[in-house]
């Protein structure tokens, strides 16, 4: 594999092109070793699928955390609120002695602005403490780091800034929004006009119901999703996992090289074969169910070539003949591999029917080159 940068304004059809002649330039010099070879060009960069994948889970976890922050704020909103309504005299008299309304309101909204910007802060300093408390446990080895980013400090300083100012804006304006008649004869909260309270729609209800409406879309979310799961672990995998074993082994870390290493699998699969109760006996390149099969780009015959996430990419793993029916599972159409399919034979690949239902679905797939 050779890894290069496109010049700018180069496209991958450009690339593959001047490839091609490289190719052919090398295959005359050396005919019996490349007449079966190819180079092909295919986009870079992070997996697509994985990429999709945890853009979906971070629009989760920012839906889910935006619910817990709107509750926060919602309550905090609330306390402030009736903290105004604590404060109606104060306010009555500052106006009163001639303070303007937009003065007034500045100086709470200071308020809020004092106990939004620590939170935020505190709130940094926690998720750089949590990151890398959960790069240690997760992550092994030296050199891992978990850096703060400029960007993010400067998102978390923002989003104190804006919730800061827009929930202590409303309770800001409510405050000195009064009769200062009725407010300088307050006292506490009997100055509080009932009225307003009790309509359905008042600042005062809605930051009651905002934040138990949301409690409850985060609980039916968080119940949806563990049923999800539970489903998932309880459906298992496509076949029946009951009656296999599987190991894992490197001879490669032994020194075993590639003749050795199929003399030893010819070795195993015969000893093992003879056991009681074995029925079948299959290699792959990776355990199934496991996160180690392969990604590489897939390129289709007579598909133009395309780059970025919309090209194709898929999963793959390297089997032996009598993989499919060791673990069970039954082949649609065509054929399974056999011994006969070995080095030297035409190559041969299986796919599975989301693949051949988005690239051929109209055709048929058997005998289509990738």
């Amino acid at each position: 594999m050779v890894e290069a940068w496109l010049r700018p304004h180069v496209t991958a059809r450009q690339a593959q092109a001047e490839v091609d002649v490289l190719s052919n330039a090398l295959r005359r010099t050396k005919p019996a070793n490349l007449a079966n070879e190819g180079v092909f060009v295919s986009p870079g960069g992070v997996n697509p699928k994985k990429q999709r994948e945890l853009i979906a889970l971070a629009f989760a976890v920012i839906l889910a955390v935006s619910m817990i922050l709107l509750i926060a704020c919602s309550n905090l909103a609330s306390i402030l609120l009736a903290r105004a309504v604590v404060r109606r005299r104060e306010i009555g008299v500052r106006l009163s002695l001639g303070a303007s309304r937009s003065r007034v309101v500045s100086q709470l909204l200071t308020e809020s602005m004092l106990l939004a910007l620590p939170s935020g802060a505190l709130g940094l300093l926690f998720s750089y403490w949590l990151a890398k408390s959960l790069a240690v446990l997760l992550v092994s080895g030296p050199g891992f780091e978990v850096p703060l980013d400029h960007r993010v400090i400067l998102y978390g300083m923002v989003l104190s800034v804006a919730t800061g100012f827009s929930f202590g804006l409303a309770p800001a304006l409510a405050a000195t929004k009064t009769d200062l008649a009725q407010a300088l004869h307050a006292e506490g909260l009997s100055g509080t006009t009932r009225s307003r309270s009790q309509r359905i729609w008042s600042p005062r209800n809605v930051l009651v119901i905002v934040p138990l409406a949301v409690s409850m879309m985060l609980l039916m979310g968080a119940g949806l999703m563990v049923r999800t799961v539970q489903r998932m672990y309880l459906s298992g995998p496509a076949f029946d996992t009951s009656r296999l074993i599987g190991m894992s082994f490197r001879l490669s870390l032994q020194g075993y090289d590639e003749a050795r290493t199929r003399e030893f699998q010819e070795n195993l699969r015969e000893r093992i074969g003879r056991m009681p109760g074995v029925s079948s006996v299959a290699f792959a390149s990776t355990m199934p169910l496991s996160h180690g099969i392969g990604w590489f780009p897939l390129m289709i015959q007579g598909s133009a070539i395309t780059t970025g996430n919309s090209s194709p990419h898929t999963d793959y793993n390297v089997v032996s003949a009598s993989f499919f029916g060791t673990i069970g599972v039954p082949v649609v159409r065509g054929r399974v591999f056999t011994t006969a399919d070995c080095e030297g034979s035409p190559p041969v690949a299986m796919v599975n029917q989301v693949l051949a239902r988005r690239y051929w679905p109209n055709e048929e797939p058997i005998g289509k080159r990738i």
